[in-house]
């Protein structure tokens, strides 16, 4: 009998909530920000300010809340780093909780330089391996040649994780 082996897929770059939905409200100021629950507490992400003019992530009044972490994780002050890698911890939380045996990270439309793009997987990687103890799984489609989400894990991580390319065939890599 085979195993069903279930992979979590919402740290993905392409993944959207919709703008003054559940989620993401305007504060009084008129910015936005992403709410969240962690440990009981209620959190929030803010968005960036040029997060308006970033047609990618407002496109539809939808924001692409996992680049906005990054963004934040990466570029904020220090209370939206703070606040980051608490949103990561959240959905890395709720996805082992759910029963994933991986957390699949995926970071191709954070940007389209590819140096960004390896920095957001680093940081991505390492700030998600810390809030679970599941190993990671990498999907990449543009990070071309080396090095790839499989470098980057086998840099951050020090469990298994399974890089899956965009042809659709797995290899996997063991962090030292």
């Amino acid at each position: 009998m085979a195993t069903f082996i279930a992979i979590g897929e919402n740290i993905h770059c392409s993944r959207i909530l919709k703008i003054d939905g559940e989620s993401v409200v305007s504060r009084e100021d008129g910015s936005l920000e992403i709410q969240f629950s962690e440990g009981g507490t209620r959190r929030a992400l803010p968005l960036p300010q040029n997060a308006p003019q970033i047609e990618e992530w407002t496109k539809g009044r939808k924001v692409k809340h996992l680049a906005v972490a990054i963004w934040q994780g990466i570029y904020g002050g220090a209370a939206a780093q703070e606040a980051a890698v608490a949103y990561l911890r959240y959905i890395a939380a709720a996805q082992t909780a759910k029963g994933a045996a991986y957390l699949d990270v995926n970071v191709d439309e954070f940007s389209t330089e590819r140096e960004e793009k390896i920095r957001a997987m680093r940081w991505v990687a390492a700030t998600v391996q810390q809030a679970s103890p599941l190993p990671l799984s990498g999907t990449r489609s543009s990070i071309r040649p080396a090095p790839t989400a499989e470098a980057v894990c086998a840099m951050a991580l020090t469990r298994t994780a399974i890089i899956r390319p965009s042809s659709s065939a797995t290899t996997s890599a063991t962090g030292t």
